[in-house]
């Protein structure tokens, strides 16, 4: 039986944190701090860079399960300096981020993406560009 929107919602927002917290410790393993400010962002291409992709950038298949602890710390990351909470997005039927402006955007499917189709889609950018999106929403 399907869980309704608001069920998937609350259980995003138990796993979301549990989830980055394994991804902090597993970008540790790996010689790489994190500390869920903007700037780790970058730390964390340097990660798929230089440990998770091959050529052409693009995350080898056997790390492609990681997209959605990367997505639950791009959230953590999202969530603590930007604010916003975990909603449900009817029309694409998507948990994510309501950010105080009121846009939504979907950081597990965000991750899914760039794991998927390489630094094209990274996260210091979609980091930016939602920072600048809140930034005018209340200046």
């Amino acid at each position: 039986m399907d869980e309704s929107p608001e069920a998937r919602v609350a259980a995003l927002r138990v796993w979301s944190p549990e989830a980055a917290e394994e991804f902090r410790r597993l970008a540790a393993e790996f010689g790489v701090e994190l500390d869920y400010t903007p700037g780790s962002l970058a730390e964390v291409e340097r990660l798929i860079a230089e440990n998770f992709s091959g050529r052409g950038g693009k995350v080898k298949r056997k790390w492609r399960d990681l997209s959605g602890a990367t997505g639950a710390y791009v959230t953590e990351v999202l969530l603590r300096n930007l604010g916003g909470e975990w909603a449900w997005q009817p029309e694409w039927e998507v948990g994510g981020i309501r950010l105080p402006s009121g846009t939504f955007t979907a950081p597990l499917a965000k991750s899914k993406k760039r794991y998927e189709d390489g630094p094209a889609d990274e996260f210091v950018s979609y980091y930016r560009a939602l920072e600048e999106v809140e930034t005018e929403a209340s200046g």
